[in-house]
């Protein structure tokens, strides 16, 4: 027998699509945070490679420090506009967990759990928010000791 204090099947998908929509919508933005992400980052590198390189004589002594500076700051703010996306997904994810249960119940669904069975410890290393923490953490790193070496070469011929 149903149980009466459960939404009626219009209520529930008009629930699952609300629900579900918002899910999309924020893991389409964390996808799209890194994308955008990549890109700038590429146009800092290799200005940074450039200037490195060809040893650009018209370029003030500064310039590849204000880049691998800038190139920090910018890791740092997506990661951190990465971390807030997660937020958002972790708690879209919290409302398919509870509509999932409404409809298992509702329908005697045993399988009805896809988002509590996409959840298993042993897929820690491979789930995104870990690869991003250790892309965005490493990418932060290696800009910040650029950065550290180049204000190092700045202003130590200053000194």
């Amino acid at each position: 027998m149903p149980n009466p204090s459960l939404p009626d099947n219009c209520d529930l998908k008009a629930i699952l699509d609300h629900v579900r929509g918002q899910f999309q919508y924020h893991a389409t933005q964390r996808l799209n945070t890194i994308r955008y992400f990549f890109v700038a980052y590429a146009v800092f590198v290799a200005a940074y490679v450039n200037i490195a390189t060809r040893n650009l004589i018209n370029s003030p002594n500064y310039v590849q420090f204000i880049l691998s500076l800038s190139a920090a700051v910018i890791t740092i703010g997506f990661w951190i506009l990465d971390i807030r996306n997660a937020q958002l997904v972790h708690i879209n994810e919290e409302g398919l967990k509870e509509i999932e249960k409404l409809v298992s119940e509702k329908f005697n669904y045993q399988m009805f759990t896809m988002t509590n069975a996409s959840e298993k410890p042993d897929q820690r290393i491979r789930k995104y928010q870990f690869i991003a923490n250790v892309l965005y953490g490493y990418i932060s790193l290696i800009s910040i000791i650029a950065a550290l070496r180049d204000a190092f070469h700045l202003f130590g011929r200053c000194g």
